[in-house]
């Protein structure tokens, strides 16, 4: 979480690992997924973008991914806000991706399944080294796995 400018940043960036992220990379690594046939990928969309429908912040919003992944008047509607455009960039190379996912069944070479995370912020990164992977190794380690689940 050293990327984050404040403290309410990498709150926020915690927050959003052990509420939503961690949980499914625990059903990715469940024993009911290591069972299935065809592979489970796991993505983090990380592009900040800046708002102000929700107080003045700069991180990677719960959810930024659809509105972006829409264009720019949805974003737009959200954010109640003039999008940037590489945050504008991120959501059509987001939305390529889904669209030929839906389309072929297949998706491009650049993502890599489970256990790997793939993360797009900029550009795809896939990595079984996620930062964000690592995080949820130190929670599991930390306060057993059941931390956010029991958070609601």
């Amino acid at each position: 979480y050293s990327g984050a400018e404040t403290p309410r940043q990498r709150w926020m960036q915690i927050g959003a690992d052990v509420t939503l992220f961690c949980g499914l990379r625990a059903t990715a690594k469940s024993e009911h997924a290591a069972g299935r046939s065809s592979p489970i990928y796991l993505v983090i969309f990380s592009k900040a973008v800046p708002n102000t429908a929700w107080g003045p912040t700069l991180y990677a919003m719960e959810g930024i991914d659809i509105y972006l992944a829409w264009g720019r008047t949805a974003a737009e509607d959200v954010l109640l806000r003039e999008v940037p455009e590489d945050a504008l960039a991120s959501g059509k190379a987001m939305r390529e991706s889904l669209v030929g996912l839906a389309r072929t069944a297949t998706l491009d070479d650049e993502w890599q399944p489970y256990p790997a995370v793939c993360e797009m912020e900029d550009a795809l990164e896939c990595s079984a080294k996620n930062a964000h992977a690592q995080a949820c190794d130190v929670f599991d380690t930390a306060f057993g796995r059941e931390y956010d689940t029991e958070m609601g």
